[in-house]
């Protein structure tokens, strides 16, 4: 029997913080496909949607990257995960990890692919169980990659920070892309820790045509109309 507490670290990797991982880089999948197409016509009209788009796009993302980051007690978030697994790591063994890839036949090479990942990866100096600053230092790599879209999230979408929220934001896209790459690799990593699976392609596969609406005109123009063109707006980039 594991510990219960294997058990909720399992159920939040394979609930929420899947969920709200493989759904941070779908959104980011469609937003690149979608500049592309934008991109690839090269003569859309400048608009104040295109502020939107990105706007709700952006606002998107940081919060879900500042959800992975937390790590309050009441959070189940990948952030929380590698607290609470640093706090325990003994509960991590090495028995444990080997017996999630032992196999009905014992082939010997999957205990063999689970020793050498069990080395590389998890033992660190300890070798029978976790060594808990392998979760310490993932932590920290964690909260330094979230740091510029975290402050963004508090003062600009979620405004709990105390602080005068500022009219000037100075965050970009790659501020968010990059903490999103960082989660999704330690995402992989305690996936495969508690599940002993992985993920060779993490967006999530559409099955249906999303671009159709955009294969046909959204508006049609009143009879000699002329299509608008407002300035002052920047089409959105992947």
């Amino acid at each position: 029997m594991t510990d219960p507490r294997i058990d909720k670290w399992t159920r939040w990797i394979e609930g929420p913080i899947r969920s709200n991982v493989l759904t941070m880089y779908l959104h980011r999948d469609t937003w690149q496909e979608l500049a592309k197409v934008i991109e690839d016509h090269g003569s859309l009209p400048d608009s104040y949607f295109w502020e939107y788009y990105r706007d709700i796009y952006a606002a998107n993302q940081a919060m879900a990257v500042r959800r992975q980051a937390d790590t309050d007690h009441r959070a189940a978030s990948l952030g929380r995960l590698l607290v609470e697994v640093g706090d325990a790591a003994e509960l991590i063994t090495r028995d444990f990890w080997l017996e999630l890839w032992r196999k009905p036949d014992e082939d010997p090479y999957w205990v063999q692919v689970a020793e050498k990942q069990w080395c590389e990866h998890f033992a660190g100096d300890v070798g029978d169980h976790l060594d808990p600053s392998v979760p310490a230092r993932q932590l920290a790599e964690l909260q330094s990659a979230a740091e510029a879209i975290k402050g963004y999230a508090d003062r600009h979408v979620a405004h709990t920070d105390t602080r005068a929220v500022g009219t000037e934001v100075t965050f970009t896209l790659n501020d968010v892309h990059v903490p999103i790459d960082v989660i999704g690799q330690l995402f992989r990593r305690y996936n495969s820790l508690f599940t002993a699976s992985d993920y060779a392609v993490m967006v999530p596969a559409i099955q249906h045509d999303w671009l159709a609406p955009f294969r046909q005109p959204w508006i049609p123009p009143r009879p000699g109309e002329r299509p608008g063109h407002a300035g002052g707006a920047t089409r959105p980039r992947a």
